[in-house]
């Protein structure tokens, strides 16, 4: 799973894949890549509010990337961003290391993160691309410049698009099955089941439920 960090304006989204990786799959993560950073720089707009403006990329090392965003106009610069998943009560299963303060958001507050979120998966779905690796963990919240404690529930971004590709045929399909809890706990259960299958977006459509119903239950 990649990690994020934020510097003054921007947010730094690292992202890396098997090692193992044969030339082909290389190739094409590298093509994917570009694809996604030239696509997210139409976030922001009225129909991709909720994914974050990309201003490119540096490939690091063979398999690993950092994708830089924009952070929102309304951000606080000077603070970090945090994620759904650090914000929920921890269980058994939880990364500890990554659970921060439990916040505690009004039911008009769920409601309208949880209509902001489907818009973004529709949003994210509808031109024919999938993310493969929704979770609680890649649902960011900013604060909001000049206030103090509030965390904008009402404007979340996405991130986490390492994995992302066209939903085609044709689209050559690379293994991203986890075993980490955030990430395997959201996933369709044919996912978990064998050998690696192709994705598909009702897989993304699954997750994106799960995480509804999480919300809902916060």
């Amino acid at each position: 799973m990649p990690n994020s960090t934020s510097a003054a304006s921007m947010v730094v989204e690292w992202t890396s894949s098997n090692q193992d990786l044969g030339k082909t799959d290389y190739y094409l993560l590298n093509k994917r890549i570009a694809i996604l950073c030239i696509l997210l720089q139409s976030a922001g707009h009225l129909y991709f509010m909720t994914l974050p403006t990309c201003q490119g990329y540096i490939h690091w090392s063979r398999t690993q990337f950092a994708l830089i965003y924009n952070i929102p106009p309304f951000a606080d610069s000077q603070r970090d961003p945090c994620s759904l998943y650090s914000m929920l009560r921890p269980n058994k299963r939880s990364i500890r290391t990554e659970k921060g303060r439990q916040l505690r958001p009004s039911l008009e507050q769920r409601y309208a993160l949880a209509a902001a979120f489907a818009k973004g998966v529709l949003s994210l779905l509808s031109p024919g691309r999938v993310h493969k690796a929704l979770n609680n963990r890649n649902v960011m919240f900013f604060y909001e410049t000049d206030s103090i404690e509030a965390v904008d529930f009402h404007r979340p971004r996405f991130l986490d698009f390492g994995a992302a590709r066209r939903e085609q045929p044709s689209e050559r399909t690379i293994d991203v099955r986890s075993l980490e809890p955030p990430l395997r706990l959201r996933q369709h259960p044919e996912l978990r089941q064998g050998t690696h299958r192709r994705f598909e977006r009702r897989y993304d459509i699954y997750s994106a439920g799960i995480i509804l119903f999480e919300i809902g239950m916060w």
